[in-house]
């Protein structure tokens, strides 16, 4: 068994560095694409696999841009993980990857549009003493964009001013605050814009692109290794 998930993480890499190819290896990328889902379809037809296991298949599924059969397989499966748990919570390691698990679940839930489950996710996350972090709270956000939500105190945009205005104080000392500051940063631009693209007041809707235009021009202007990245990715 270890010989074929060794086999699938071989594949995996292939395509990454087809993907680095560009637009000349797209016939062999499309091709290995192909082979490797069908490669996943036949592995996760296991049952009781090892929670590892499951989590590199439902990547690997999200990896291709398969979230809706990332999200059934964890769905289906994750019933042999909480009947562990118990005896998972003795062993660290385990207690994390199961974690993982669970927000990979809400994530692919998100992705493959299943906004309702997305949620109900999460918020049985957040009821545990783990679920209250940073990441937790990215996800239920990234989740208010995915719907379209972005005005109002409950809105995207200032959910994702809020992230920024508790990270700031970190940045210059955390280097994982430093980059999900950013990336905050990002999105509450990237939501502004969004909202003012809705909205029918015309002097409005002006406001708010100048808004946006002003967050980017800012952080051009102020730190350009993080602004071009960023925003180069969006285009």
């Amino acid at each position: 068994m270890a010989a074929l998930f060794g086999f699938a993480s071989t594949l995996r890499n292939q395509i990454d560095e087809l993907r680095k190819q560009g637009p000349k290896a797209k016939p062999q990328l499309d091709k290995t694409v192909q082979n490797f889902a069908a490669f996943l379809a036949v592995l996760g037809k296991q049952d009781k696999m090892p929670i590892q296991n499951l989590l590199f298949l439902a990547q690997s599924y999200g990896s291709l841009g398969m979230h809706s059969e990332a999200a059934e397989l964890l769905e289906r499966s994750w019933w042999n993980q909480r009947s562990r748990r118990g005896k998972e919570e003795e062993q660290q390691k385990q207690v994390q990857l199961y974690r993982g698990g669970r927000m990979l679940l809400a994530h692919e839930l998100r992705l493959c549009k299943k906004f309702k489950e997305a949620k109900e996710a999460l918020d049985q996350i957040e009821k545990e003493p783990w679920g209250k972090g940073i990441q937790v709270h990215k996800e239920k956000i990234l989740l208010l964009e995915d719907q379209e939500i972005y005005g109002g105190d409950n809105g995207a945009v200032m959910q994702w001013t809020a992230v920024m205005r508790q990270l700031r104080p970190k940045i210059t000392q955390n280097p994982d605050a430093k980059e999900l500051y950013y990336e905050a940063y990002f999105h509450t631009t990237h939501a502004l814009y969004k909202y003012a693209l809705k909205l029918t007041d015309e002097a409005k809707k002006k406001l708010h692109i100048q808004r946006a235009a002003k967050l980017i021009h800012s952080l051009e202007t102020d730190r350009p290794e993080h602004g071009r990245r960023r925003f180069q990715e969006a285009l």
